[in-house]
């Protein structure tokens, strides 16, 4: 059995297709947050740990003998659920990116990936969580940030398009307007 740390279980109950059991018992003790029913066999509550996989041996007595009925019950962190601030991106080479923040709602994250790679100038902080630099060259691309913990996986998406930068055009002077005379030579303009 699979538990959530901080999710109330599902009750985990033994089939019993004998007589009626007059006694209950587990061993060993349950971890803290979950409560073992004496009366019927049942496991309810909510973990409060997490716990690697752990074998418990279940008794039902009575008169006429006993069974035992052996179950594995781990705990995991709650699965991670991301949000990002901005999914469509959009800058200039050599433009300095706004910090993207990448946000956590659910369990702690274990590890993180991003696929396929950044652009060159690009860079993800797993401690921040925010995606931060100045791209070097063109690209575009559809990426996915994901954080994996014990309990699940989540990801999002975002488009990031890295354009050239656009032409600025100024004048040599600071006029913006020139008086031309009709039939007579003009001198180059620098632009």
């Amino acid at each position: 059995y699979e538990l959530t740390r901080g999710v109330n279980a599902t009750p985990i109950t033994v089939n019993n297709t004998g007589g009626n059991p007059e006694s209950w018992s587990i061993f060993p003790d349950l971890p803290e947050g979950l409560v073992f029913n004496e009366y019927d066999g049942t496991i309810t509550g909510t973990p409060v740990n997490n716990m690697t996989a752990t074998s418990y041996q279940i008794r039902a007595e009575n008169l006429g003998g006993s069974s035992t009925s052996t179950i594995i019950i781990t705990v995991v962190e709650p699965e991670p659920i991301l949000n990002i601030s901005d999914n469509n991106i959009t800058i200039y080479v050599g433009d300095s990116l706004e910090n993207i923040s990448i946000t956590n709602s659910g369990g702690p994250i274990a590890n993180w990936t991003i696929t396929p790679a950044l652009p060159e100038g690009i860079s993800f902080s797993e401690y921040h969580q925010v995606i931060f630099g100045s791209p070097v060259t063109v690209s575009s691309g559809i990426y996915t940030i994901s954080a994996i913990n014990s309990g699940g996986i989540s990801s999002v998406e975002f488009n990031l398009t890295v354009l050239t930068t656009p032409p600025e055009l100024s004048t040599a002077s600071s006029l913006s307007e020139f008086l031309l005379i009709r039939g007579e030579e003009i001198e180059t303009i620098s632009i």
